[in-house]
């Protein structure tokens, strides 16, 4: 939710008592959390340049709970898959074909964070009145930078459990500075993080004593076995050669 530098959501009643939300964005941060592409006019380089699409209330809410994961207002449109919403806007062409140049950003919402929007507009949509004003609920980017540091995939931490009979030969590696061996652990510990789904929860990296080496085992927050290997070493006549086995 760090695409934009500035977000609200725009609450309101049609005439006939129709429940509405309207999703606008603007000022695009260039970084880690947009995605650019190369488009044409009359896009900047850089991708959507602001947001601007409108749900009923059972689209907003459809969306987030996953009960839907496409939606679309004619232009603007938006696809969710897991945490991460996509929304792009549609050319119109009356050519028969051709290739469309689709701007686009990426945006990721983790659950926690869907849970709190919805509650934030069951609560204003309370205050509405049919054919009344729009009521704006503001999403300040101190607010969704901490949620996004807080809540999503691998925003945990990551613990590496070494059993007792190998200890040594973990200390013995690790100290050897191998770029091999700390390549394999690194990758076993972003395995884990992705594990992980907020900044509470914690993924581990168990070893265990292999003949060539060390067995590995990966566990989710709630203790459950997400992968199992081995971290082998291939190398000769004392050279190291770590590379890891799933």
């Amino acid at each position: 939710m760090r695409a934009f530098r500035h977000m609200h959501l725009e609450v309101f009643r049609h005439e006939k008592g129709d429940g509405m939300v309207a999703l606008y964005a603007r000022d695009p941060t260039i970084g880690d959390f947009y995605t650019p592409m190369t488009i044409g006019y009359p896009y900047k380089d850089t991708g959507l340049s602001g947001l601007s699409i409108y749900f009923s209330e059972e689209e907003f809410f459809g969306l987030l709970d996953g009960k839907i994961h496409a939606h679309n207002d004619c232009a603007h449109n938006v696809r969710r898959f897991c945490e991460l919403y996509t929304f792009f806007d549609m050319e119109y062409s009356a050519k028969n074909s051709g290739v469309m140049q689709v701007p686009f950003v990426n945006m990721q919402i983790p659950h926690y964070v869907a849970r709190i929007l919805k509650r934030a507009v069951k609560a204003t949509l309370k205050r509405c009145e049919p054919g009344g004003e729009r009521l704006q609920v503001d999403l300040p980017w101190a607010t969704r930078d901490r949620w996004m540091r807080h809540y999503g995939q691998a925003t945990g931490k990551v613990a590496i459990e070494v059993d007792e009979r190998c200890r040594d030969a973990f200390d013995t590696a690790v100290a050897a500075h191998d770029e091999s061996f700390d390549r394999c652990i690194d990758n076993l510990q972003r395995i884990a993080k992705n594990g992980t789904y907020r900044h509470t929860e914690t993924g581990t990296v168990k070893l265990f004593h292999d003949h060539a080496g060390f067995y590995f085992c990966i566990l989710a927050p709630d203790g459950r076995r997400t992968l199992n290997g081995g971290v082998i070493n291939h190398g000769r006549d004392g050279k190291q050669d770590w590379s890891t086995h799933t």
